[in-house]
């Protein structure tokens, strides 16, 4: 039997409502995708291919050299709109497409020209709380 297990990085999950599935994307050394094509084949919509996902312990060991996450309150809120924009469920919770329309619908929501109005108005930024604690609670609703 030909190799089956490549070392690989978690790098996005997304979610397919339609079909209630999560997409998990998975990036491996470009050397290795022959090899991953040869064990796995190429992707076919008639047919399935099942497999096992495992973390592996060496992959905990390499991540505690990197810096602490920063705690979400100590982000300026411009950074936190920022963030959230890029979030597949921020933008379903938005009713946009993208990072860019739900950038758009914050600075809306928010009556401001930029992201960075948020760190410096305090009306905006108070509506900008408003929205995320609204997300949050959205995401608790649908259990997520």
């Amino acid at each position: 039997m030909q190799q089956a297990a490549f070392k690989a990085t978690y790098s996005d999950l997304k979610f397919v409502k339609t079909r209630k599935v999560a997409q998990i994307v998975l990036e491996l050394p470009i050397e290795q995708a022959n090899a991953f094509i040869q064990a796995f084949g190429s992707p076919n919509p008639a047919s399935e291919t099942w497999c096992a996902i495992a973390r592996l312990m060496d992959d905990v060991k390499d991540n505690q050299d990197e810096k602490p996450a920063r705690k979400w309150d100590s982000l300026r809120l411009s950074q936190q709109a920022a963030i959230r924009c890029s979030d597949e469920l921020f933008q379903h919770f938005m009713i946009v497409r993208n990072d860019e329309e739900a950038a758009e619908q914050v600075k809306k929501s928010c009556e401001i020209t930029s992201r960075a109005e948020l760190d410096t108005d305090e009306e905006a930024a108070g509506r900008w709380m408003q929205i995320d604690k609204a997300f949050q609670d959205w995401k608790k609703a649908k259990h997520l």
